[in-house]
């Protein structure tokens, strides 16, 4: 392999990992920062990858800060509920954007 290809290939690793410990990072502060609230899943978006023909999905809840204010965010972690389900949310009140799934409500 030609040392072009070689960088090319660091880049495209340094940015995998950075991104996975950004990602890490943000759900560590929203465990120890952030206050509980209930939601409902808002959105579900298809991302389909041409090149393996794998799709992810990206999870959305809606949900009320402490305040009243509305707010949509992207969960960081898995999820299986569908569009409507109400769940159980994690959030920072700095940084509502991303929230973590405790679990979905049984009522």
């Amino acid at each position: 392999m030609e040392t072009k290809g070689i960088i090319l290939w660091a880049i495209l690793l340094t940015a995998v990992i950075g991104g996975f410990i950004y990602f890490q990072i943000k759900k560590k502060r929203i465990r120890e920062e952030g206050i509980e609230a209930i939601g409902e899943i808002s959105r579900i978006d298809e991302n389909w990858d041409p090149d393996d023909g794998s799709v992810t999905e990206t999870y959305y809840v809606r949900f009320q800060d402490e305040n009243g204010n509305e707010h949509e965010a992207q969960l960081l972690n898995r999820c299986d509920f569908g569009v409507g389900t109400r769940v159980q949310i994690k959030y920072r009140p700095k940084d509502p954007r991303n929230a973590l799934l405790l679990g979905a409500m049984d009522w």
